[in-house]
């Protein structure tokens, strides 16, 4: 993967990743990409809703309540057992 460059951050952010990195035993790098992935995983079912808002069908469903983040599925792994009634 090609890496990203971000340019333009002042002093007092980049303090704040190093205190924020060390507070979780990251290097500042490994902080970053936490930041950016919890970031992105939070958008994501936002932006699908931007992206389809219009369709036929959808615009009076209601939008539930979530209480937890997304997480990506690892395939290399079992599922997990479902409760059984």
């Amino acid at each position: 993967m090609e890496p990203v460059i971000v340019r333009g951050l002042g002093g007092c952010v980049l303090r704040q990743l190093e205190v924020q990195a060390r507070k979780h035993g990251h290097s500042v790098e490994a902080e970053v990409r936490d930041i950016l992935t919890t970031a992105v995983q939070r958008n994501f079912g936002m932006a699908l809703l931007l992206a389809t808002t219009g369709a036929a069908g959808i615009d009076g469903l209601p939008i539930p309540v979530r209480d937890s983040l997304a997480c990506c599925a690892h395939f290399d792994q079992p599922a997990p057992a479902q409760p059984t009634s």
